[in-house]
């Protein structure tokens, strides 16, 4: 089958809205299924073919349904909600049973997306990753979140920014290298006792106590002209690019 040139970008372009996470300790990206399906062009309703494709696999006792998993993506709506995800060859193989023709651009977008990665070129978007909790070491220790951030490159700057509200920005460490960027933080909760003294809370979705997150940069940068600025718990994070491409031309004096 002849696919032009225009039809394959303009493939390449709806892949690139597909929601995805890189994990750094197994080397692999995570793809939301829903918004594969939607690339298929199978459903006007990809979620819904989602479940009832789901169901027959479980009841099929189906190998690829037990190795999709669930992480916090970013919707339509703006919130983070849990999203089935799965690996490159559980999503080929999930495309494979929903259109066998849209296997080879996926297995090229997906190569594609593992080069950039290797040779540590990938967007600041696609390093920006959605939020999760992780348990710290200690007993009794705390469950530690990874703060949201947005970033992007404009010239030879790349700005992070952050939200960092009730946090307390006098003890927020920004550490920051050539290719590195870690920022700590804590967010205390506050106590809402009723007269009784009992938690006096509603309702509980914010998050609080300790947070940070840790950022590879998709460039070198000079580390003497990072700037940090803060506006009503807005932190945005200035990094200037490394320009390799200057020179300077030295003459020599005469003793």
């Amino acid at each position: 089958m002849f696919i032009s040139k225009t039809t394959e970008n303009t493939e390449k372009n709806e892949m690139e809205k597909i929601r995805r996470q890189f994990d750094e300790k197994t080397g692999q990206w995570y793809f939301s299924i829903v918004d594969v399906i939607a690339i298929t062009g199978q459903s006007s309703d990809p979620r819904n073919y989602w479940k009832v494709l789901k169901s027959r696999l479980k009841k099929e006792q189906n190998q690829l349904v037990t190795e999709c998993n669930q992480l916090k993506m970013k919707a339509g709506d703006g919130k983070f909600y849990l999203t089935d995800v799965a690996d490159r060859e559980t999503v080929l193989g999930l495309v494979k049973l929903v259109s066998e023709e849209h296997i080879l651009p996926f297995r090229q977008w997906f190569d594609s997306l593992e080069t950039n990665q290797k040779i540590g070129y990938p967007q600041v978007a696609q390093i920006l990753t959605s939020p999760q909790t992780r348990r710290t070491e200690g007993a009794g220790s705390e469950e530690e979140f990874i703060l949201l951030l947005d970033g992007y490159r404009e010239g030879n700057i790349i700005t992070i920014q952050t939200f960092v509200a009730g946090a307390d920005i006098e003890n927020l460490l920004i550490s920051v290298n050539y290719n590195k960027v870690e920022i700590k933080g804590e967010r205390r909760k506050p106590e809402i006792l009723s007269r009784e003294g009992k938690n006096n809370y509603d309702a509980q979705e914010l998050y609080w106590g300790k947070f940070s997150r840790s950022i590879d940069l998709p460039a070198e940068i000079e580390i003497d002209r990072v700037s940090v600025s803060e506006d009503h718990g807005l932190v945005t994070i200035q990094l200037p690019v490394l320009n390799k491409t200057r020179s300077k031309l030295l003459k020599i004096k005469s003793i």
